[in-house]
């Protein structure tokens, strides 16, 4: 009886030393696996927004070469700070892409793109992601479209910046998509660009 007792106290002691390197191992690989984040690279003679994963890097998700809104907000500045605005909101997230949702409204007069936790949420400047020029007022849905499917499977273009009937879409997949659909290419680290948005005033940042 005592041997038999022995055995099944081995058996337990087994399958519990399984079961804790499984969750260790699991939790190693949640903790190493590359984080998603957006950055700022030169692309031509402007700039572009793209996420990497890694060393892997997306197609350019917003170009930038818009000069409407003034020398204060450079297409430079602009790419710089909506990749920061991204970074952001993923951290908010948890990391999840699948939490990351888009959303529109309106902030001192300007038609915007935001992010938001919850379809309730409103645009407003500490989840604002993008400022769109008055005359895009009413395409806001058409930009989102454009933005998030910017390279499911390598297709779409990026978007060129030269309960209240919003229409909120999950942006997170797409970027999955990407990375997963082989068209990614080499990231470029040594020409990101660097702006703080605490250089320019909350009120008016676009």
């Amino acid at each position: 009886m005592m041997k038999t007792n022995g055995i099944r106290l081995f058996a337990s002691v087994l399958a519990l030393s399984s079961v804790v390197a499984l969750s260790e191992q699991a939790f190693s690989q949640t903790r190493t696996a590359p984080k998603t984040t957006f950055h700022c690279i030169r692309n031509g003679n402007g700039y572009a927004t793209v996420a990497r994963r890694g060393n892997a890097q997306t197609g350019a998700m917003i170009t930038w070469n818009d000069t409407s809104f003034g020398s204060q907000f450079t297409p430079k500045d602009r790419c710089a700070i909506v990749g920061q605005r991204f970074n952001k909101a993923l951290s908010k997230s948890g990391y999840s892409l699948s939490l990351l949702k888009l959303t529109h409204g309106v902030l001192r007069s300007n038609p915007v793109i935001c992010y938001i936790g919850n379809t309730t949420e409103k645009c407003n400047d500490n989840n604002l992601i993008l400022t769109l020029n008055k005359s895009e007022l009413g395409q806001e849905r058409q930009i989102i479209d454009q933005l998030k499917n910017f390279s499911v499977n390598g297709t779409g273009t990026p978007l060129r910046r030269s309960g209240d009937n919003r229409f909120i879409a999950g942006f997170g997949k797409q970027i999955d998509d990407a990375f997963k659909s082989g068209t990614t290419q080499a990231a470029t680290p040594e020409l990101d660009v660097t702006v703080t948005e605490s250089t320019t005033s909350q009120g008016t940042s676009k």
